[in-house]
């Protein structure tokens, strides 16, 4: 395939609102001529959008086999993410479409988000700052307030769940902190002699982090199980996927008191419903974000840059960062 045949064919990209207002996306309409950008794009709106590309490109909008049925000319999915299980990935090579994915893009921005909820969880920030807003200081009797209990992370144990490059980065911003760091094996992955057994790390932890990815071993690996397992001063932390936590167990292990506290910035459905578990404004100790732990102009630069250069070498006969079948 010549570069030219591809790339002055149809693209589209299904969500490019996702990359968000800050960014050019000038670079990836002067590769791909013939590229229409949808900002958002609806279940019922997908087919008729793909029927004609060769490229898509795609976060979070589901692809799958009826959709490449229909989509008779599709030669490659460009992922503007890392995580690909909004992809039927056996179903794309079943009928010869490459799907590419950007890795290592956000390997600052998300770690950072991590450890900014854990410090925000550990200080009562958001607490103490609610409780200025809304005039506790300029009533109390002591020039500190103290009414909320604070933590330090220095000698605490941090479990890592996912020992990949956003759980080893991680590990690197806390290092100051001189916490106690444990890795654990993960279910449906090759053991390791060298990390203690998920369910043992679950009662250890004083920090709870989730890098690993989502799989049908790993959904819902946070578990009611797990919160009883867990420390009643242990916290949560979860800036990878939704499906990861049994959300309305959080919820009720929250409100229960089975846990100190969470700071989830995914959840299972995005956005949520108004009704969603977690929503619930009486739930104590919970800092929920809008899935932007990823979202910092560096790493969305980088992002673009990657999906550049995958539809490049694509083009040139030279696909990288492929993504393949689960063999499990």
């Amino acid at each position: 395939m010549s570069i030219d045949s591809l790339l002055d064919g149809q693209a589209v990209f299904l969500d490019a609102g996702s990359m968000g207002e800050d960014i050019s996306l000038s670079p990836l309409s002067s590769l791909l001529p013939q590229l229409i950008l949808y900002s958002h794009t609806g279940d019922d709106q997908v087919k008729q959008r793909i029927s004609e590309a060769q490229i898509i490109i795609v976060n979070k909008v589901k692809l799958g086999q009826s959709h490449f049925e229909s989509a008779k000319s599709l030669k490659l999915i460009v992922l503007a993410a890392t995580g690909s299980d909004n992809i039927d990935i056996r179903a794309a090579s079943e009928h010869g479409i490459t799907v590419c994915n950007v890795k290592n893009y956000s390997i600052h921005s998300v770690p950072q988000h991590a450890l900014t909820l854990m410090l925000m969880l550990a200080t009562r920030i958001p607490k103490y700052v609610d409780d200025v807003k809304h005039g506790a200081w300029t009533k109390a009797k002591h020039f500190a307030m103290l009414n909320h209990s604070i933590t330090e992370l220095r000698g605490k144990t941090l479990v890592i769940v996912g020992y990949g490059s956003l759980g080893r980065q991680l590990e690197k911003l806390v290092a100051p902190f001189e916490m106690q760091i444990v890795l654990c094996n993960m279910p449906g992955r090759p053991r390791r002699a060298d990390r203690i057994e998920f369910h043992d790390a679950l009662a250890v932890a004083d920090f709870i982090s989730l890098h690993c990815p989502l799989s049908a071993d790993t959904q819902k690996i946070i578990s009611a199980q797990a919160f009883k397992r867990m420390k009643p001063t242990a916290f949560l932390i979860n800036t990878a996927r939704g499906q990861l936590v049994d959300e309305p167990a959080l919820a009720k292990a929250l409100k229960n008191g089975e846990i100190a506290g969470a700071g989830v910035d995914v959840l299972s459905h995005e956005p949520p419903a108004a009704d969603h578990a977690l929503l619930d404004p009486a739930i104590p100790n919970l800092i929920l974000t809008p899935h932007n732990a990823w979202g910092s102009l560096e790493s969305r630069q980088q992002l673009l840059e990657g999906m550049i250069d995958n539809i490049k070498s694509f083009a040139g006969g030279k696909a990288v960062n492929v993504v393949k079948p689960a063999t499990y």
